[in-house]
């Protein structure tokens, strides 16, 4: 009896694989290959106009290759996008404030900034170029300073914002994940 109970288990077991292999069989025409092209990463970085005012901004980034820059910040908005061609690919940047020789005219100013960073995995599928796992990290941090307190925020962590991505693959698995900066 304990025989028969483990041969009818086994069959049921391998009736289920079958049963699965064939309904995942249905209509493959070899469009649904999926090969890895490698990684994106967007960054944009917008401190607020008071900011801009009353200080010098520096941006470090690595790109996706690994290549270490430093860059002045000259506009509203600093931007980069960067391409790797294999995985796992990093990329991150920090910005570093510091307080410039401007006057400090008003009673209070708005020092802060908004970032917006996507970063994913970037695949073919067929024929087409597509993003399957992505994500984005936005935020906006901007806080009133009193004049009399100007120069102590430049010296909190917040003069100094830094961020990383990772994106990463294993096996059929893609991962967007944020790392600590500088790597």
């Amino acid at each position: 009896m304990k025989k028969i109970k483990i041969s009818l288990a086994f069959c049921l077991v391998v009736l289920a694989a079958l049963t699965l292999n064939l309904t995942s069989c249905g209509g493959d025409d070899g469009d649904d290959i999926i090969t890895v092209y490698g990684a994106a990463f967007n960054f944009n970085f917008t401190p607020t106009s008071d900011l801009l005012a009353i200080s010098n901004a520096t941006v470090t980034y690595i790109d996706a290759n690994g290549n270490k820059k430093t860059e002045t910040m000259s506009g509203t908005v600093w931007s980069k996008t960067f391409a790797a061609t294999s995985l796992p690919a990093k990329a991150g940047y920090q910005v570093v404030f510091t307080r410039n020789n401007a006057a400090l005219t008003k009673e209070s100013y708005k020092l802060g900034y908004t970032f917006v960073n996507t970063w994913g995995a970037v695949v073919t599928s067929g024929s087409s170029i597509s993003n399957p796992v992505h994500k984005s990290d936005t935020q906006t941090v901007a806080n009133s300073i009193s004049k009399d307190n100007v120069e102590q925020w430049f010296t909190t962590g917040l003069s100094k914002p830094s961020y990383g991505y990772q994106v990463s693959k294993s096996g059929d698995n893609y991962s967007c994940d944020t790392v600590t900066f500088p790597f």
